[in-house]
């Protein structure tokens, strides 16, 4: 057997991402427009908090229901979300959301900004993406927000199995036709 030229296993160390040397990995959080959407999240400090239970599962955080964690006590917490152009920062609300599995290298994957013109924005995340669930989207909570320069509001935070509930009563009461199959564009 033929032993490797030295050169071969420096090459290899160059190359090596950055992670392998303790760096963080560059952040993908600059959307179009110039937008810049930055979340924070710390570990989750279950003294810090007043946790209540229902039977076996965590039903309530600070007196609030909550998204993440799913009955479990979460992992962490998200801190901020902050919507920014051209250097005007808008702080979105993050309150109850928790097990997020979003940070600023995956943020894209996960968030999409979209413009209503008039410099409104309507902000859409998909968090607990893949987090200690099944894949069967039971886990996955989603927000929505609505930004403008005077500020944001949070007008959506639920379940990916709730919205898709609500969809389809609201489809049944007032005899919608199906926003999903092969007729959806008449």
């Amino acid at each position: 057997m033929r032993k490797p030229a030295p050169w071969l296993f420096l090459s290899l160390a160059l190359s090596a991402p950055s992670v392998a040397w303790g760096e963080e990995p560059p952040m993908n959080n600059v959307y179009e427009d110039g937008i810049t959407l930055t979340i924070t999240s710390k570990p989750f400090d279950a003294k810090a908090h007043v946790i209540r239970k229902c039977d076996e599962a965590v039903c309530t955080i600070d007196g609030k229901f909550f998204y993440g964690g799913y009955g479990n006590i979460p992992k962490e917490e998200v801190t901020h979300l902050v919507f920014e152009k051209k250097g005007k920062k808008i702080a979105l609300d993050v309150s109850s959301m928790y097990d997020s599995g979003v940070n600023n290298t995956n943020i894209k994957q996960h968030v999409t900004v979209i413009s209503w013109g008039g410099g409104a924005y309507r902000v859409t995340g998909y968090f607990s993406v893949g987090i200690g669930g099944d894949g069967d989207g039971d886990e996955i909570y989603i927000c929505q927000w609505l930004v403008s320069p005077e500020g944001a509001i949070r007008n959506y935070i639920g379940g990916y199995e709730t919205l898709v509930s609500l969809t389809t009563k609201v489809q049944e009461d007032f005899k919608l036709p199906s926003t999903t199959g092969p007729n959806t564009n008449q």
